[in-house]
């Protein structure tokens, strides 16, 4: 571990336990915006870190230097396995721009690598595009850690899609019949009710009763 480096652990307090993390670390640069009160410390270091360590330091660098109004670190990887994205994938979903209940949602996703590519599978379009206006900070997260040039790809998986479609319990709208009630017309009968085929001469005031 070269000397600056150890300056920069004793000062922000890390456990000495985490210090063979950095035995063949050094600090590369300081990088300090124009008011020279924000800075980023890039790190290189052989492989990469515990998602502990990495932890400790975001939270405790601002400590060593009371003066300055943000310090971070961002490390530089030099003997990297891009196999190793997925055990920092929910570190980085975690801390990513993404609203709480679809952090628990992606968390759950099921990740691979191939080469420099990390995909996520994803069960429709809406995660897809939910996704996309995240990605900046997800990608930012995986570069800060170490992981500078990668791609991600969001899969659709089509037959998880038609599973989740087929298990859907589908409803059912029923229609009811509408019930007819009587509807007299005209008023109601009153006297005697003479039957048709009893009307034989041609007579005034005589009372029928149909139904139609």
């Amino acid at each position: 571990m070269h000397d600056k480096l150890k300056l920069l652990l004793d000062k922000i307090g890390i456990p000495k336990e985490y210090y063979d993390d950095f035995k063949e670390g050094k600090i590369l640069k300081l990088k300090l915006d124009h008011t020279r009160r924000n800075g980023i410390f890039v790190i290189e270091v052989e492989k990469p870190l515990d998602i502990e360590v990495i932890k400790y330091i975001n939270e405790n660098i601002r400590i060593g230097f009371p003066s300055m109004e943000s310090v971070k670190a961002s490390f530089v990887i030099k003997n990297k396995n891009y196999d190793d994205m997925i055990k920092y994938y929910n570190y980085v979903i975690e801390n990513s721009t993404l609203t709480k209940p679809m952090k628990e949602l992606f968390e759950e996703k099921k990740v691979s690598v191939k080469n420099n590519t990390l995909t996520i599978e994803l069960d429709n379009i809406a995660e897809e595009n939910i996704f996309k206006n995240n990605m900046d900070s997800v990608e930012k997260l995986y570069k800060k850690i170490g992981f500078n040039d990668f791609k991600i790809n969001l899969f659709i998986n089509k037959e998880k899609k038609e599973e989740i479609k087929e298990q859907t319990p589908k409803v059912e709208i029923v229609k009811e019949e509408k019930k007819e009630s009587p509807i007299i017309y005209g008023d109601d009968v009153k006297g005697s009710i003479t039957l048709i085929k009893d009307i034989i001469t041609e007579e005034q005031n005589i009372t029928v009763e149909a139904y139609v």
